[in-house]
């Protein structure tokens, strides 16, 4: 038996003397993703005002619905200085993405070579080449959840100070 609900069509499961509803598969994934892109909305929208009052480089970016938010800062064609969350870690990282493998390589393998200096400026930087992809990152990671409210304020101080850190370390690297 069939009914139709306001949102949705629903599907009764006669087990026993009960009827049990239950919502059909597309349309909880659907629900699952608006629900994760509002997630992503809202979230990203407080972490731009947070940038506003502590000086952050995304303090004029605008809100995505995405897991990820970008800036372009270090002054050269296809990397940017990406934050993303999860539902585990967090990261911010550099991102290489000129749209040219090689160019990719290329730039990566530039970074690479002043490793010795760069990485006891930024503790825990996990360097990315990535040879089996397009892209490469350079990134570091906080164990902090996207999906958790008490962690919002730790990932916010993190995206701000590890951003900040990333921009001042690799600048001189990037003219």
């Amino acid at each position: 038996m069939y009914s139709v609900g306001v949102s949705h069509y629903m599907k009764f499961i006669s087990s026993g003397n009960f009827l049990q509803p239950t919502v059909e598969q597309p349309e909880i994934e659907e629900q699952a993703k608006n629900d994760i892109h509002t997630a992503h909305e809202a979230f990203w929208s407080a972490f731009i005002r947070y940038n506003k009052e502590h000086d952050g480089i995304y303090a004029s970016s605008g809100v995505t619905l995405h897991d990820w938010l970008g800036k372009r800062v270090l002054g050269i064609k296809g990397v940017s200085v990406n934050v993303i969350v999860g539902k585990k870690v967090c990261r911010s990282e550099i991102y290489i993405n000129t749209g040219n493998k090689d160019e990719n390589k290329q730039i990566f393998d530039f970074y690479y070579a002043f490793r010795n200096e760069i990485n006891p400026q930024i503790p825990g930087l996990i360097w990315q080449r990535l040879d089996d992809k397009e892209t490469s990152r350079i990134r570091v990671d906080k164990p902090l959840s996207f999906i958790k409210p008490e962690d919002r304020d730790a990932i916010f101080d993190f995206f701000v100070t590890s951003t900040n850190l990333i921009v001042k370390v690799f600048a001189p690297y990037s003219s």
